[in-house]
């Protein structure tokens, strides 16, 4: 049995890569200012506005930076992200229908 295949810029590199998109890592994200909603430009946080919320889209991070993010969210006892799910990582009977 196949999964479907997702391809797409990482959120943090920008770097493209194949993932599951059902468990591929990603963040929230505002359009409109390129932002998790809960984050001022200055990396500050701060309560999401409610139209912010509504226009916010999931954005996939890869591999490399959810290693990135983990070593700072360890330092502030944050929870982890996973760390795999790029379409590398899958076994045979994992990978997409070819076609």
């Amino acid at each position: 049995m196949g999964v479907m295949a997702g391809m797409s810029a990482c959120i943090g590199c920008r770097t493209v890569f194949m993932y599951d998109p059902d468990r591929v890592p990603s963040i929230p994200i505002d359009p409109a200012t390129g932002l998790p909603p809960d984050l001022n430009p200055d990396g500050t946080t701060r309560q999401p506005d409610p139209q912010a919320v509504a226009r916010m889209t999931r954005e996939p991070v890869c591999p490399r930076c959810c290693r990135a993010a983990n070593i700072v969210r360890r330092l502030n006892s944050l929870p982890l992200f996973p760390e795999h799910d790029t379409l590398d990582e899958l076994t045979d009977d994992q990978r997409p229908l070819p076609g």
